[in-house]
């Protein structure tokens, strides 16, 4: 019972920062939106534009680069092995 338990808080450890790194990743699009907003009433938004695109695709190098939670089916007993 206590290794399910453990089992358990790890995986839902990895599923609470998985989404507190989505919420954060969906903040900063947000950001984005709003300045590219700005950037389409303003007299220079081609150059801020740029700048933009830019931070948006530094952005997406990040989140490719992200690493997935792990994924869990079951938590049945099984077998341990000591060493």
């Amino acid at each position: 019972a206590a290794v399910r338990m453990l089992q358990f808080e790890d995986i839902v450890s990895q599923a609470l920062g998985a989404a507190r790194g989505h919420a954060a990743h969906l903040g900063e699009m947000g950001g984005f939106v709003r300045a590219l907003g700005e950037a389409a009433r303003a007299e220079d938004g081609a150059s801020r534009l740029q700048e933009l695109r830019a931070g948006l695709e530094g952005l997406r190098a990040r989140l490719e680069g992200t690493a997935r939670a792990v994924s869990q089916q079951s938590m049945a007993g099984g077998e341990v092995e000591l060493f």
